[in-house]
């Protein structure tokens, strides 16, 4: 007999509605029960705001389930109200990122069941499907297709950020009868997903209602306390040398997609973490911006920026792509020529012009140098990928 589990909707505040939170709180109106300096819904809410900016992920539940989903979406109030949809991105990547590691944990039923309560048409498979994959000492070995979807229902998910990973293009699935079939490890991604954009929109339920302005000052204090900024540019960290208006078009790109929660593709993540090093960005700052994509691992990442920088490895500190090798791999987003021959003396090229009277937005990446890296060297190839 199977045990029995036992889910902790604590950690999956999403799943309520502003409907049933109301509820919870007998009618009395959110916003008025946060503007207490003392609620605990609100130091709540401001707690897993500064863990959601500083470490990607909300903090660990410590309150009843009342308690913890409306202080989830006392959070959606503060964000909306200080009307920085970087801010939500941020948040949703952070908890859609925690329900994967809740998702690791359940079975293939709960699983299904979830993803219907998020609005999919998703079934698990009492017959799965078996795919044959590779054979190991004279067994064959299969893929188990436990779930399956719609192709609506899984174009709709994947068709935002995944679709850049031929993992889930459509020609790399199994497809029988209208459905898409999936193993357990793809299914739980795809869920992930699903519940990023889920809570996304719900961004849009929410109206920025009038909260206490001190919730907003504490709001942005924890901002400027952690080095970031609201209604600016950026979302990152303040910088003194370093001047993002100024970065070439294709470094802007593909910072712009990453901020935007978009899955970069590798060569984009080698040449914007190749790019930041070499103009004197520290690594903390880089590994801080790459938080974004959706299939991050600090480890993993610090290691791969740590080695581009050369920290590991071979010691070897590597350049960004040449501007032709960009515009092969299709990432340059221009027709026209930059003033350069690679993205670092193309920024050199911009500051130069800056310094002679033109303005240019000063960008947030901390640098103590960037004359450090001579524009005429040649480039060093590399199939690192940053994760």
């Amino acid at each position: 007999m199977s045990k029995r589990q036992v889910l902790d909707y604590r950690l999956l505040p999403f799943l309520f509605s502003l409907e049933e939170v109301r509820e919870f709180l007998k009618g009395a109106p959110l916003e008025q029960i946060i503007s207490s300096s003392e609620s605990p819904i609100r130091l709540r809410a401001l707690s897993n705001l500064r863990k959601i900016l500083s470490e990607g992920v909300p903090g660990d539940p410590e309150l009843p389930l009342e308690y913890e989903v409306a202080s989830y979406y006392a959070l959606i109030m503060i964000a909306k109200n200080l009307a920085e949809r970087r801010l939500y991105t941020r948040i949703s990547v952070a908890y859609s990122k925690r329900a994967r590691d809740v998702f690791n944990g359940l079975n293939e039923k709960i699983l299904a069941g979830l993803g219907r309560k998020l609005g999919l048409d998703v079934e698990f498979e009492k017959s799965p499907l078996k795919v044959p994959v590779s054979v190991k000492k004279g067994v064959i070995v299969y893929n188990t297709l436990v779930f399956s979807m719609s192709v609506k229902t899984y174009l709709s998910v994947v068709s935002q950020r995944l679709i850049q990973d031929k993992k889930y293009h459509i020609s790399s699935t199994i497809m029988h009868g209208g459905r898409v079939f999936l193993d357990r490890e793809t299914f739980i991604r795809v869920l992930e997903e699903a519940v990023y954009q889920y809570i996304l929109k719900s961004f849009n339920s929410v109206e920025p209602v009038g909260i206490d302005s001190s919730l907003l000052n504490e709001s942005r204090w924890i901002l400027e306390e952690l080095g970031l900024t609201v209604g600016g540019q950026n979302l990152e960290e303040h910088p003194k040398e370093v001047r993002e208006g100024d970065f070439p078009p294709c470094v802007k790109k593909v910072i712009e997609r990453l901020r935007s929660g978009e899955n970069i593709s590798h060569p984009e993540r080698f040449l914007l973490a190749a790019f930041l090093i070499n103009i004197g960005v520290d690594i903390d700052s880089i590994v801080e911006l790459f938080r974004n994509v959706p299939d991050f691992n600090e480890r993993i990442t610090r290691y791969q920026v740590e080695h581009l920088a050369g920290l590991r490895g071979g010691k070897k500190k590597y350049l960004p792509y040449s501007c032709d090798k960009l515009k092969s791999l299709g990432i340059c987003p221009i027709t026209d020529k930059c003033p350069g021959d690679n993205p670092l003396s193309v920024y050199y090229k911009n500051l130069k012009g800056a310094s002679k009277g033109q303005s240019n937005d000063r960008g947030n990446l901390s640098s103590e140098n960037i004359d450090g890296v001579d524009e005429d060297r040649e480039e060093e190839k590399s199939e690192d990928d940053v994760a």
